[in-house]
């Protein structure tokens, strides 16, 4: 009897809003201050109003004078604190820039900080050893000011699996392992976008042990953090190793290796791609695969929470 693997995958995608931060200056001899830190807008994002808890600052004057070059702010309480004080000065103007959180210090490289266009630009690296939520801001202020609003914007997408097994099926896999390859890892930022992608790398997307998908429940990947690119079909790969068994504990099929090609993606910042997968088995021979992909996408926007006091 022919026996035939069908599965059937499909791509939803959900928009994280942007993340509002403001720096309330409380003036001690004019000195530049970082206090009581308000987040609005909160997202499903992993920067969020309790998470957030340090940034790298730059700033300049008109006159292109350095005022902050990669000073690390961090949080303590309601504080906000960095190393060394710097002074207003009432006569000129200045470009605020910081993105975050400082923790993709070492994914970043040949960063600067452009006072006539107030753009941050970098070489980022968005391997499987560098998996940041990064956000940027920019700002300018004219003399004295008493606070300093940063929006900050999600510069990455996320990407996760979800398997899921017929609601009918007696069968249960195992997924031992899976990988996706062929995703670019580095890219240079332009001050609003990235270009020059390149490095495919491969990202593990579950823990050694693996998961259980049953008709019952549902098995999620690991999310990653991946630089926004459009890619065609077939330069992305989900590499997958899976086990299935019946009712009776029969085994069907035994490391089980797929290699799916996923469709064109055009990956978009501060959004969220879900790649959902129902697993369905109709008489399961290892010696014989057929596998039936078929996708389709959806976008749905994320609802903003409220204003919170951190």
């Amino acid at each position: 009897m022919k026996r035939t693997v069908i599965i059937m995958a499909g791509i939803a995608s959900a928009a994280i809003s942007c993340t509002k931060t403001e720096f309330l200056e409380r003036p001690e001899a004019s000195v530049i201050r970082f206090e009581n830190a308000f987040v609005d807008k909160l997202t499903k994002a992993d920067v969020t109003s309790t998470s957030l808890t340090s940034f790298v600052a730059f700033a300049k004057t008109a006159e292109n004078e350095t005022v902050l070059n990669a000073a690390e702010v961090t949080r303590s309480g309601n504080t906000w604190d960095y190393e060394g004080e710097q002074l207003w000065n009432p006569q000129s103007s200045y470009s605020f820039a910081a993105y975050g959180p400082s923790e993709a210090y070492d994914a970043i490289s040949g960063i600067s900080h452009d006072w006539k266009s107030n753009r941050l630009t970098f070489d980022y690296n968005s391997d499987s050893g560098n998996q940041h939520d990064l956000v940027l801001a920019e700002k300018r202020t004219d003399g004295y000011q008493t606070a300093v609003d940063l929006d900050f914007r999600h510069l990455t997408s996320i990407v996760y699996f979800v398997f899921r097994s017929e609601e009918n099926s007696s069968i249960t896999f195992n997924i031992n392992s899976l990988t996706v390859s062929g995703i670019n890892t580095t890219a240079h930022f332009n001050g609003t976008s990235f270009e020059n992608h390149s490095n495919p790398g491969s990202y593990p997307m579950f823990a050694e042990e693996g998961a259980d998908c049953t008709m019952d429940a549902d098995a999620a990947s690991n999310e990653i953090y991946v630089i926004p690119q459009s890619l065609e079909e077939g330069d992305a790969v989900m590499h997958l190793n899976i086990n299935a068994t019946d009712t009776f504990g029969n085994v069907l099929t035994y490391n089980d290796d797929l290699q799916i090609a996923l469709p064109a993606i055009d990956w978009k910042p501060s959004q969220t791609y879900v790649i959902t997968t129902d697993l369905n088995v109709n008489d399961i021979n290892p010696e014989i695969k057929v596998y039936k992909i078929e996708f389709g996408v959806e976008v749905n926007d994320w609802a903003d929470g409220g204003t919170a006091e951190i």
